[in-house]
């Protein structure tokens, strides 16, 4: 009986760590409850080979959201209540055979396309590319659109880093989808030794807009405060969202140089920084995603970068007021691929070895 007993005890205290271990990867520290993790969603590729970045994008037609995604100058579409694929579209290639990686799809038929590296925009609409323009003269090498546009009435909106040694810096470009006449609306918030001391990394940003207030939103890699500006407005103003697990964004002295690429990714590893923010505009809030150091990362190829960091999610109410955070196991989650869709949010679960699929776990918060 003795040796039942032991046995079984062994098996208990066994089973007990299988599930803290096992619980680990989907686990999140926070308010007792004030998140949850309550499913999963896939989306098979098609042979796409996927390592990398993704772009994401939520598109509503007729209460129904889809997930628009681009790989390799091809966009997919999948209903994401059903994670069925809807279609796919195969842009063409401009003349320096650039890849398309920012884009806006209005509907099935109308998407904008911005080729950050050519800096041309298109129009592409029933299969043909029906207007196009370079900005390459109004934007420089300032301009950087790894993330989706936004349209507010006749405007598109691009994404832009500031160029730390450019002392008129400035942000959101606008764009005319008229006459796609564009120019930046926004003063940078951040200026002179902020930007030099925090150079390239940090001078990337994340932005929402809030269609509810007609607000944009936007976040800061290496300041705590989040800054919000009424869309018809210049001024912004700033509100405090500062993670309780850091203590300040270390500042980046180095000068950043195509030889040094091993240090440049070993300092970011290795230091907090604020990262994308999402709306949620069932409930009319925002998550700010926190990267945490990982003083153990290294080098990982440029083309695949899965950064290995813990990270936090900030929740933030509509009066700007921090409410919550909570800590993520990032060893299972890739943070900067994430999306809110009837009021939950989706995380990137990045375990799978299988490229062609596309895993999300989904969670209230």
């Amino acid at each position: 009986m003795w040796i039942f007993n032991r046995i079984y005890r062994i098996y208990a205290v066994f089973f007990v760590m299988y599930s803290l271990i096992y619980s680990n990867f989907s686990v999140l520290y926070g308010q007792s409850g004030s998140i949850k993790k309550i499913g999963t969603v896939e989306f098979r590729l098609d042979n796409s080979d996927f390592e990398g970045y993704l772009y994401l994008q939520v598109m509503r037609v007729s209460e129904t959201d889809f997930l628009a995604l681009i790989i390799d100058n091809t966009i997919y579409f999948f209903d994401i209540k059903s994670s069925h694929f809807v279609k796919k579209i195969e842009l063409p290639k401009n003349q320096n055979f650039a890849n398309a990686y920012s884009f806006l799809a209005e509907s099935f038929n109308k998407i904008y396309v911005y080729h950050i590296y050519t800096r041309e925009l298109w129009l592409y609409e029933n299969g043909k590319v029906k207007k196009k323009k370079n900005f390459a003269s109004n934007l420089g090498l300032q301009q950087q659109s790894f993330a989706p546009m936004n349209k507010v009435a006749d405007y598109l909106i691009l994404n832009n880093f500031a160029n730390p040694m450019e002392v008129n810096a400035r942000i959101g470009f606008f764009v005319n989808t008229k006459n796609f006449i564009g120019d930046f609306r926004f003063d940078y918030p951040l200026k002179g030794k902020f930007m030099r001391d925090y150079q390239i990394f940090f001078g990337l940003h994340s932005y929402v807009f809030n269609s509810l207030d007609n607000l944009l939103v936007y976040s800061f890699s290496a300041e705590s405060d989040i800054f919000v500006v009424p869309i018809n407005k210049n001024n912004f103003h700033r509100y405090s969202a500062k993670s309780k697990f850091v203590d300040q964004v270390e500042p980046y002295l180095e000068k950043k140089s195509q030889n040094n690429i091993r240090k440049d990714y070993q300092f970011y590893a290795s230091h907090a920084s604020y990262e994308n923010i999402l709306w949620n505009s069932a409930k009319n809030s925002y998550y700010r995603f926190v990267k945490l150091p990982n003083f153990t990362a290294d080098y990982m190829d440029w083309k695949r970068v899965r950064f290995k960091n813990e990270f936090s999610i900030i929740k933030i109410n509509n009066k700007f007021e921090v409410i919550d955070e909570v800590i993520v196991n990032s060893l299972v989650y890739d943070f900067k691929q994430s999306f809110v869709s009837g009021g939950k949010i989706y995380i990137l679960n990045a375990l799978s070895s299988d490229t062609d699929l596309l895993c999300f776990d989904i969670f209230e918060y």
